[in-house]
């Protein structure tokens, strides 16, 4: 009989009233908003439209600091990179785009066309032992592309390593005969 008496009891047991919703207040509501953290990335491309926005308008200065400030931001963003370098080598600021050149070749070692650029530079420069430093750094990167071998050819042979430019000219002529 307990279960019987379990049942009724379960059976006559009014359910819960249910409770009434919380009132709408009555003034304006305030919705709490949190900024959404940009990533580096992000900021980054912020400051490059910037910097295009500023450069379309002939300020070439106040551009060249937005990419600077891009690549703060993320510097292995290759586009503001070569963006900056164009606009430093327009300005004749060969130092200053050998030294964005250097940086980035540490972020990015197979940038090959930074190294040839950085290479021609110091190459400006009378320094033909840093030229081949720097195509030395990033020889693996670019073991096959003729053009890279065959200036790595031109800086040893420049340098009086004759015998050490042979085989940087051998691979340019079988990459492209």
């Amino acid at each position: 009989a307990p279960a019987a008496t379990a049942k009724a009891e379960a059976v006559s047991t009014p359910a819960p009233a249910p409770q009434p919703l919380p009132a709408a207040p009555a003034g304006p509501v305030k919705i709490e908003k949190s900024p959404v953290m940009a990533t580096a990335r992000d900021r980054a491309d912020a400051e490059y439209r910037r910097a295009e926005n500023a450069l379309a308008a002939g300020r070439t200065a106040e551009a060249v600091e937005g990419l600077r400030a891009a690549l703060k931001q993320d510097p292995g963003y290759v586009q503001v990179r070569q963006m900056l370098l164009r606009q430093l080598l327009d300005m004749r600021k060969t130092d200053e785009a050998m030294a964005a050149l250097q940086e980035g070749l540490e972020i990015q070692p197979m940038q090959t066309g930074w190294a040839m650029s950085l290479a021609r530079l110091h190459l400006e420069q009378n320094d033909l032992a840093a030229a081949d430093r720097t195509l030395a750094r990033s020889q693996a990167y670019g073991e096959n592309n003729a053009d890279y071998a065959g200036f790595q050819g031109h800086v040893k042979s420049r340098l009086g390593a004759q015998r050490q430019a042979v085989a940087p000219y051998q691979r340019a002529a079988r990459l492209a005969p």
